[in-house]
């Protein structure tokens, strides 16, 4: 149900919305465009026990209401009003919303699929959930895998997923050096490509190994012993090995 609600008893919490905080500075252009069109998308809230004067939670329409609120202003906004509704639904819509939208970096991705579908969620059905692929889902929960150091720089949105990919496939004792020099490279043109051609292909260490045995064991996959020596040899990616097993199962 659609309807106009006053702003003052909608709860925002900018810590609820994957994006994180969003300041008024940062949605002017979209409170002038609202302003010209009006509010073409409504904002999504769902209903909450009156706590403070507030009757619902804003779950999806951050920017628009912080640009209509705090920019233009108004006294209500048009809202996409949800009576029934969890807090993982909550977080999956406020997910898809953003990903369809302006581009979140993949640390706010992994945070957000955590929030949503729990830590060890089922693969196959965050990908379908959120029309992604498989591989674009392992990709951003394997970020866990990595060095602290190098999670904490993916978190606050530094490394890229391309760049997170590689460090993957590097031992964890070398993986600070390299993030390091990876996020220097960003600010240099064509200095990543060599960087990734030096490190593109390495022998796989024995805690990798581990890790991996003990995935594969977990996952109930079973690759061939041709693939799983050309991982340990380091010339296929964990995301190969992993589409070559002849078991499709996935994280429970």
């Amino acid at each position: 149900m659609i309807f106009e609600l006053p702003v003052d008893i909608i709860y925002y919490n900018d810590r609820f919305n994957c994006r994180g905080p969003i300041s008024p500075e940062s949605v002017s252009s979209l409170a002038s465009l609202i302003k010209k069109q009006g509010l073409i998308n409504p904002v999504t809230v769902r209903k909450i026990w009156p706590e403070n004067g507030y009757d619902w939670q804003l779950i999806a329409g951050h920017r628009r209401f912080i640009a209509v609120r705090d920019i233009l202003k108004q006294k209500t906004i048009r809202a996409n009003m949800m009576d029934d509704c969890s807090d993982k639904q909550a977080y999956k819509i406020n997910l898809s919303e953003n990903l369809g939208r302006q581009q979140l970096h993949v640390g706010q991705e992994l945070k957000a699929i955590e929030a949503a579908f729990g830590k060890n969620p089922n693969v196959k059905r965050v990908a379908q959930e959120l029309g992604v692929s498989e591989r674009w889902v392992t990709a951003r929960l394997d970020i866990r895998k990595l060095h602290k150091s190098v999670q904490k720089d993916a978190e606050r949105g530094i490394l890229k997923i391309g760049d997170l990919t590689l460090l993957a496939g590097v031992p964890l004792d070398s993986q600070q050096a390299l993030a390091k020099e990876l996020a220097k490279a960003g600010r240099v043109r064509g200095k990543k490509e060599e960087i990734k051609k030096r490190f593109g292909k390495h022998r796989r260490g024995k805690v990798e190994i581990m890790d991996m045995m003990t995935r594969l064991m977990e996952e109930e996959r079973n690759p061939t012993w041709g693939r799983s020596l050309a991982w340990a040899a380091g010339t296929i990616s964990d995301d190969e090995l992993l589409e070559s097993c002849n078991d499709e199962s996935s994280v429970d």
